[in-house]
């Protein structure tokens, strides 16, 4: 694993590479690999705490990202409802992930003023919620690490790479070409290009 300065080097070296300089075919070349699978160690410890895996995308769906969700066990207490899930990207364009975390709160009692309400927090690479999420997210760390697989921070995904113009799936009303220009995140993780490559048996 190199040094975060090495990392971001080589994160504009692939944006470059695929965005400006255009090379469809590597983007679609690198979208054909097969998708990561997950360790036995990840899906062992799911199964123990009752954590249930949602594969996103079928095997057969040519996409640049292997994702999943992990929804953990519901939290009740008193007329309140606690759901808690994770999510987990890693990008075949640029051997890299980031992790979210989520919950959701919901008010059980029908004679509630807030009853069908649902309250929401989230956060992109945010701090795990529970001890159960930060256990799972030291294992999927580890794995990462053991692979080669770079963590994207929120100060990673925040950075703008200057000069790319990119209005694929944008309203022009919206978001202009000549203004958009794109994070880490939205390049590294998206499947947008597909949308322009040539058609391919």
């Amino acid at each position: 694993m190199g040094s975060r300065k090495q990392t971001l080097i080589r994160l504009h070296s692939i944006i470059k590479r695929l965005y400006i300089d255009k090379d469809y075919d590597l983007f679609y070349r690198l979208s054909l690999l097969d998708d990561f699978k997950l360790s036995a160690e990840i899906v062992e410890f799911s199964n123990m705490r009752q954590i249930k895996i949602e594969k996103l995308k079928s095997n057969n769906t040519i996409t640049p990202v292997s994702e999943w969700y992990f929804f953990f066990p519901n939290f009740q207490s008193g007329e309140s409802i606690t759901k808690y899930r994770t999510y987990l990207c890693i990008s075949k364009l640029c051997n890299a992930y980031y992790i979210n975390h989520y919950f959701e709160i919901k008010d059980l009692n029908p004679d509630s003023f807030i009853t069908d309400s649902m309250l929401e927090g989230e956060g992109f690479c945010g701090d795990p919620i529970t001890h159960t999420q930060w256990e799972f997210e030291d294992i999927i760390r580890n794995e990462m690490k053991n692979r080669g697989i770079e963590q994207l921070d929120v100060c990673d995904a925040k950075l703008v790479f200057p000069g790319i113009k990119y209005s694929i799936g944008t309203s022009s009303d919206d978001m202009p070409e000549e203004t958009l220009q794109l994070t880490y995140h939205d390049l590294l993780f998206s499947d947008d290009m597909l949308h322009i490559l040539p058609w391919r048996p």
